[in-house]
């Protein structure tokens, strides 16, 4: 007896369903080095610093630098992210103008009996008139070298050999050292002190080799980043150049410049360009010390779950563990960094903190809205990519879209990206009074052009009709003012 199908009853298939896309994650992070690793790999991806200190050498910058990313108290790890280490192809920094003495080990005597030196020191383009140096309790060359540096922090005061090195905290071949003759008191540029005019200058240099720019360009189809930092030292053309690539593209450039003068200068042009994903340091402690400094502000930076609930942070007044405060950094220069948008580390009366400026967009604000750009962008891919039959062209299927941004925006509501609250802005579309209550309610409006209205050209090319969103930003509070009233 022949058996029967029971196919020809009952028909069953099973599918496997699509797998969504993860959104890219913000806090994947990339050191670009110009140093040699110990094997051939073209990059490292690195969750510790291990294996980064065991192929690159404990003494090495870019050891240090992986250190600091994973020091913080928060870091990339906190945010499910990870350092990507890549060495750059022949890469060399620029380098500052320095101004060296002659030995002085035989003028330490003739300083013994100086207390009242002066000294004027051009640096890069800033004169510093140093009064009132008082040697008399030198003993040796490196003393001397101190007593000059706690007067001035306008320029890096180093000995070597007997020889005082004067260096400008600017790179590349226009910064400038140069000492000249004080006013008052006793002339320490003289020859029988420091022998100013048998001293020898070494000019700066321009960077060379692999641009940071063509560095990333060459890596970035290979390996996933967002945010970008770096062991190298460029003139202002080239951190210009290079902060118009980054802006170009989804990415953060977090770097650190070592010249008060870049805050009036490299760091103003930028913020003039509008490239606010470009985030200007300015540490003042030392060139090895900047990058540091620009390490430990990435791994507290790129931290944030934005998974979780109440997770999103600022980094006004967050502690770098390994760096110290800035200190060289003046009222004035505090104030400066504020209009141009660059980002300091300072004591306040004794506690080290950030400070996070908005002169060019705070570091929160442009990592934010990227996130959000990132989670909202697959969330609507995903919707399309994982529905096993079609979205119609209709209200409902555009709804569908609607939904899946929705629940983006509730999410970013949940980690304290977004809050309800009132829109001030002229600017509205849908209907202005739904539009209003709605940021006022929730924190965000979504809207869409009725289907009725779409092009037919667009409709022939499967095109939704444009889907609109708006949200209220929580913000940050960095200061207040406390009046308080008291009475006899």
């Amino acid at each position: 007896m022949s058996e029967l199908s029971i196919s020809n009853i009952i028909r069953v298939t099973v599918q496997g369903l699509e797998r969504s896309k993860t959104a890219k994650n913000v806090n994947e992070v990339a050191l670009f080095t110009t140093e040699t690793p110990n094997n051939s790999d073209p990059f490292m991806i690195a969750i510790d610093p291990s294996d980064i200190v065991n192929a690159y050498g404990t003494d090495s910058l870019t050891a240090k630098m992986a250190n600091n990313v994973f020091a913080q108290n928060s870091n990339l790890n906190s945010g499910r992210g990870y350092l990507v280490v890549i060495p750059m192809q022949s890469a060399v920094s620029a380098t500052a103008e320095t101004f060296e003495t002659t030995d002085l080990t035989s003028a330490v005597s003739s300083f013994k009996s100086v207390t009242d030196g002066s000294l004027n020191i051009s640096v890069d383009g800033k004169s510093v008139s140093l009064a009132n140096l008082n040697f008399s309790s030198v003993s040796n060359v490196n003393d001397i070298a101190k007593v000059i540096s706690n007067a001035t922090k306008a320029c890096w005061v180093s000995v070597s050999s007997g020889k005082i090195k004067f260096s400008a905290k600017k790179v590349g071949a226009d910064s400038a050292v140069v000492l000249s003759s004080g006013t008052g008191g006793t002339d320490i540029s003289a020859s029988q002190y420091l022998n100013v005019s048998g001293g020898t200058t070494i000019n700066g240099s321009n960077s060379s080799g692999e641009k940071l720019s063509a560095a990333i360009a060459r890596v970035k189809e290979s390996v996933r980043f967002t945010g970008i930092i770096d062991n190298l030292m460029v003139e202002d053309d080239e951190a210009k150049a290079t902060s118009a690539y980054i802006n170009s593209n989804d990415m953060i450039w977090v770097h650190a410049f070592c010249s008060i003068a870049d805050i009036q200068g490299v760091a103003t042009d930028i913020k003039s360009a509008g490239q606010k994903q470009t985030r200007c340091l300015v540490y003042t402690n030392g060139l090895a010390d900047a990058c540091l400094m620009a390490a430990a502000y990435a791994g507290r930076a790129f931290s944030v779950n934005f998974s979780g609930s109440a997770t999103s942070q600022t980094m006004n007044l967050k502690t770098l563990v390994n760096v110290l405060p800035d200190e060289g950094i003046t009222q004035t220069d505090y104030a400066a960094a504020k209009i141009a948008g660059c980002d300091l580390y300072v004591s306040y009366e004794g506690d080290s903190g950030v400070l996070s400026t908005g002169g060019n967009g705070y570091f929160d604000t442009i990592y934010e809205n990227m996130a959000l750009k990132f989670n909202a962008q697959v969330a609507v891919y995903n919707v399309l990519k994982t529905t096993g039959t079609k979205i119609p062209q209709t209200e409902t299927g555009v709804s569908v879209l609607k939904d899946a941004l929705a629940q983006v925006f509730i999410q970013f509501v949940r980690n304290g990206v977004l809050a309800p609250g009132k829109w001030n802005n002229a600017q509205t579309f849908g209907d202005p009074e739904t539009f209003r209550e709605n940021i006022a309610q929730q924190g965000w409006y979504i809207y869409s052009m009725p289907i009725a209205e779409q092009a037919q050209s667009e409709r022939e090319q499967r095109i939704a009709p444009v889907i609109q969103g708006a949200c209220k930003r929580a913000g940050a509070i960095h200061e207040a003012d406390v009046l308080i009233i008291v009475e006899e």
